[in-house]
């Protein structure tokens, strides 16, 4: 289950990211698709010189997970500290991201409510963008990340 609520950790060389994790500055994952399932590679060919087609053995493929949230500053209302911690966060988050190119990896881990803990080893995948959001109320990060694991540790 991709749970986006629970808390989700991404550990690399380059520092260790924790999201949702209920601090006053946090980044805050709002939508996390695709981290229920790999995607399934079903070859098929269409039958030659007839009607139906011909089925393969299934197997999975890479399983790419975009992650969205938003950098969630609570400790103050001062626009300036504001922007100064989130500067950093996202320069953390960058520094994370980049240490985990291939052939380096990190891991993801999360725990959905009343299951058991779950694992993937990562590579940085889709360039972090960091757009404001809300009128510059909020600013929003965006990324992707990349497993070849067939399914959860």
């Amino acid at each position: 289950m991709a749970d986006p609520a629970v808390t989700h950790t991404l550990t690399t060389p380059g520092g260790t990211i924790v999201f949702n994790d209920g601090s006053d500055d946090q980044f805050y994952i709002t939508d996390i698709p695709d981290l229920d399932d790999p995607p399934i590679r079903n070859p098929k060919d269409a039958v030659p010189f007839g009607d139906g087609g011909l089925i393969y053995q299934s197997f999975t493929g890479p399983w790419e997970v975009p992650v969205e949230g938003h950098f969630l500053i609570l400790s103050t209302q001062n626009q300036q500290a504001i922007q100064s911690i989130r500067n950093d966060m996202e320069a953390d988050l960058r520094a994370a991201l980049r240490s985990i190119r291939a052939p380096t990896s990190g891991t993801w881990a999360w725990t959905p409510l009343g299951e058991a803990a779950r694992s993937l080893d990562v590579y940085y995948d889709v360039k972090l963008r960091c757009p404001h959001d809300q009128n510059f109320l909020l600013r929003a990060f965006q990324f992707g990340i990349v497993t070849g694991d067939s399914d959860y540790s």
